[in-house]
């Protein structure tokens, strides 16, 4: 997988300026957690103690809405946002509630567009989006 590659290449560039990689913080744990939950199936996500501990639940939720199919559109997309105001909005907006909200309001958006075409059934990663959402919200007091 293309991210767990950038990940490694990360990892080698910044080996050579010394400092331990261990020193950087939660940045570098995020990462080092994140790595080998790219592989693992989203009920497995789910299940991981990593998320929420080390992992923000918003950060894993992004990941699987990029493996969601396309009618279960990003946050940036529901709301009709290029990728870089997104991007600013996201350094502006570091609390992971704010990011949470964000997040639901585009789970509802997708929910509204099935119930709109009469569908019967959710995306199957839907439910598993939606458990992990809910217990962010929880922690956070949403």
């Amino acid at each position: 997988m293309r991210l767990a590659a950038d990940f490694a290449h990360m990892e080698m560039a910044l080996a050579p300026l010394g400092q331990p990689l261990a020193d950087l913080g939660r940045p570098y744990k995020v990462l080092r957690a994140l790595r080998p939950l790219l592989f693992q199936s989203p009920q497995h996500i789910a299940q991981s103690p990593m998320l929420g501990d080390v992992v923000p639940h918003s950060l894993m939720l992004h990941f699987l809405f990029a493996k969601a199919p396309p009618e279960l559109r990003s946050p940036y997309e529901a709301a009709s946002w290029s990728r870089s105001r997104y991007s600013k909005w996201l350094d502006e907006h570091t609390s992971e509630k704010e990011r949470l909200v964000l997040v639901r309001g585009a789970m509802e958006s997708y929910v509204q567009t099935v119930r709109q075409r009469q569908g019967k059934e959710f995306a199957p990663v839907y439910p598993i989006m939606k458990e992990i959402l809910e217990k962010a919200m929880a922690l956070e007091r949403v």
